[in-house]
């Protein structure tokens, strides 16, 4: 009895049009359905041999990686987009250039949350800053040295600095 397989899940099928039409349905026909037994292999309903199957299995496998990967990426992106301030021309460069430096380093994603985290903190200083300059009755510029000098004298500072230091 013949047994096919589809690539884009562990089923299988006794019957190739079951096969083939769940390839159609589910993966838009871009899975591979192929008989282990026979080496028969199908691709976008085109019959194809047994070495172009683990190539496309390795493509198959190798794109949904890098989706995946992608797909991850994409939640801080977008949180960053909405948050950040800056004009447009300026915010498509800065997104390029970011994305290029994730994907060049180790973890993208947390190269990306990471720019989230220092955006997040530059609004935050931003609005701090804005409420004592108004409170206060200071410069903007004045109020940020005088919060940075009170941060910098706290102690939680210096337990933070030293929790922080790498050696």
């Amino acid at each position: 009895m013949q047994e096919y397989s589809c690539t884009g899940f562990t089923k299988k099928f006794s019957r190739k049009c079951n096969a083939l039409r769940h390839n159609n349905q589910i993966h838009h026909g871009l899975a591979i359905i192929y008989d282990v037994s026979t080496g028969w292999a199908s691709k976008n309903n085109k019959d194809t041999n047994i070495l172009k199957l683990s190539e496309s299995q390795d493509n198959w496998s190798t794109d949904q990686a890098i989706l995946s990967i992608l797909g991850k990426m994409l939640q801080p992106l977008m949180e960053l987009e909405n948050d950040i301030i800056i004009p447009k021309q300026q915010k498509t460069k800065f997104f390029a250039t970011l994305i290029m430096r994730s994907l060049n380093s180790s973890d993208p994603i947390k190269v990306i949350q990471e720019a989230v985290d220092l955006n997040r903190s530059i609004q935050g200083r931003n609005k701090i800053v804005s409420y004592v300059s108004e409170g206060m009755d200071m410069t903007a510029k004045d109020a940020r040295l005088y919060i940075n000098g009170l941060i910098k004298d706290s102690s939680y500072y210096k337990n933070y600095t030293k929790i922080k230091k790498p050696y």
